[in-house]
């Protein structure tokens, strides 16, 4: 046992000197001798502000340090993080550690910082690299509100009663959130309170990615679902940020976790077992409905993220989801399911136009945002199979399935709740984004067929129209913080807008609605460029593209 243990801490000991080497060769960079002259209160080195002395300032080692045999290290905070407090989070940690190996059931939720991504893992897109400064648990409670407040736009699918009662009001029974959750939720905090807490938000994202990248290996009676939790928040934060390949990776991440955690068969009605690789978790049944409905939401959650960023890396196995259709969080306190409740091929009978083996999800806001992603990403995949040189039996097969999903597509948009209801029971941009979804799904299934196909266009200009309708109703840009996905659906819809009005400048008396259109929606993305980061890089892509072939 005690082996272990050693091995264990002589990694993160192995870690931390990597650590070290790449904070010293930056920090020594920045030293320089300087002269004298008169401190502003606050900026004596880290030594004489213990001591209480006076500090002269003097770089790289102040007097009374030189004079000093005791202090042969003189460093200042004015520059970050420093060499010393880097010591101090190092013991902290590795004691941290050692506690929690030598006795795992009383882990702490309290985790320090594990080294940090930007540096280590060279992300895409990655902003420079700012100081590591450490956010203060007295911040914590304060973040935490501002993140519930709009978790449910991020992919927040547990139940927030019960996630708020473990986090800010606490019973002596109560379980704290995994650490990988926590630190999640912090980061999201820190995100969107702009600059008030900006000086944290890089120390707060090594954090979430390094615990992130630890949750299984931490003991948590609900580690799996909250490091499903944990990823998906991730993805969202990268995504939000413009660093699709991060984004991407925790998507895929949270993908592999909900099929191994056997999420896409839960209520099944087919005994047979699913394949071995999909099925290498496993879990305590659930406690009760909730505990049930957050494992169906997860999975549910997984999928539109999947479904929204990654539509041309898809490689789900539609056939193989029996899990029913999502309910909103609260129904799951009020809707009752038998224990012999089951459904099966959800998905599958979905696309096929056949009822659904559950009809008490029907209104379900999250049940009806599922269904949207998972026809965008149909649609996205299905339109880029045709060729112009498919052979009879292949263009007889491809217009089997696109007059399927066209169907589909055209049924669903027929059932779907008013954008007025939906946006009385969830964010607005979230409304706004499942219809555009479905809007968006028509739009990608006609694009590549739209040469050859007389009804493409009509069909492609009709659900732009209805995009600038709902964006009519619903005013997003006094919104905030919105999905990113709205923003590549609204991309997506100027994008064929500038390719219709170049055409139509060839065509005598053409029709000035595409025009119009094209302005309006332009006008709302620059108004949405100051959301994130993903919303100004779209931003500059449409207007590049709308100047080359307007202008």
């Amino acid at each position: 046992m005690l082996k272990s243990y050693g091995y264990k801490v002589a990694t993160l000991v192995n870690e931390w000197i990597s650590y070290d080497n790449i904070m010293s060769s930056s920090s020594s960079s920045s030293r320089r001798p300087t002269t004298s002259s008169p401190l502003h209160k606050g900026t004596a080195c880290l030594n004489c502000r213990r001591r209480k002395i006076k500090c002269d300032g003097v770089k790289p080692k102040c007097g009374p340090c030189s004079a000093s045999d005791g202090f042969r290290d003189c460093e200042y905070a004015d520059g970050g993080i420093t060499q010393t407090q880097l010591l101090e989070e190092k013991i902290a940690l590795l004691e941290a550690k050692i506690q929690e190996l030598e006795h795992p059931a009383y882990a702490s939720a309290s985790v320090t910082l594990s080294q940090p991504y930007n540096m280590l893992m060279g992300p895409s897109n990655a902003p420079e690299q700012q100081p590591l400064v450490q956010l203060p648990v007295e911040r914590h409670a304060t973040l935490i509100r501002v993140f519930l407040l709009h978790a449910q736009s991020f992919g927040f699918f547990l139940n927030i009663g019960r996630f708020t009662n473990s986090v800010l009001t606490p019973e002596d029974d109560t379980l704290p959130p995994a650490p990988a959750l926590l630190s999640s939720v912090l980061l999201w905090g820190v995100h969107l309170s702009g600059s008030q807490f900006a000086q944290y938000e890089t120390f707060c994202l090594a954090q979430a990615v390094a615990l992130t990248a630890q949750a299984l290996s931490t003991p948590h009676p609900h580690g799996v679902i909250q490091y499903i939790q944990s990823e998906v928040l991730l993805a969202h934060y990268f995504f939000r940020n413009n660093r699709m390949i991060e984004g991407k990776y925790h998507t895929g991440a949270a993908m592999s976790l909900v099929f191994s955690a056997g999420f896409h068969k839960i209520r099944s009605v087919d005994p047979s077992p699913s394949p071995p690789s999909l099925n290498t978790m496993i879990l305590a049944p659930a406690s009760d409905l909730v505990e049930e409905g957050e494992r169906i939401n997860a999975f549910w959650t997984v999928v539109i993220l999947n479904s929204c960023w990654s539509t041309r890396e898809s490689n789900i196995l539609y056939e193989i989801v029996d899990t029913p259709w999502p309910l909103d969080m609260q129904q799951y306190s009020q809707v009752y399911r038998a224990p012999d409740f089951g459904t099966s091929r959800t998905i599958e009978h979905f696309l096929a136009n056949q009822p659904s083996d559950d009809s008490s999800s029907d209104r379900s806001i999250i049940a009806q945002y599922s269904k949207a992603a998972i026809l965008y990403e149909r649609a996205s995949n299905l339109g880029v199979l045709y060729r112009h040189d498919l052979s009879p039996r292949e263009h007889a097969k491809f217009l089997a399935s696109f007059t399927a999903l066209q169907s589909t597509i055209e049924r669903f948009v027929q059932t779907l709740a008013s954008i007025d209801d939906m946006k009385s029971a969830v964010a607005p941009g979230t409304a706004v984004v499942v219809h555009l979804l479905a809007y968006s799904a028509m739009i990608q299934l006609h694009l590549p067929v739209l040469d050859v196909n007389p009804n493409s266009r009509g069909r492609i200009v009709s659900s732009i129209r209805a995009v600038g309708r709902i964006l009519r109703i619903v005013d997003v840009t006094q919104q905030f913080p919105l999905e990113s996905a709205l923003g590549t659906l609204l991309a997506l819809s100027c994008r064929v807008l500038v390719s219709e009005v170049l055409r139509g400048r060839s065509i005598p008396n053409h029709p000035e609605e595409p025009s119009n259109l094209l302005e309006f929606l332009m006008v709302v993305l620059d108004e949405l460029k100051g959301q994130s980061r993903y919303f100004e890089s779209l931003h500059t892509e449409v207007r590049e593209f709308y100047a080359y072939n307007l202008n």
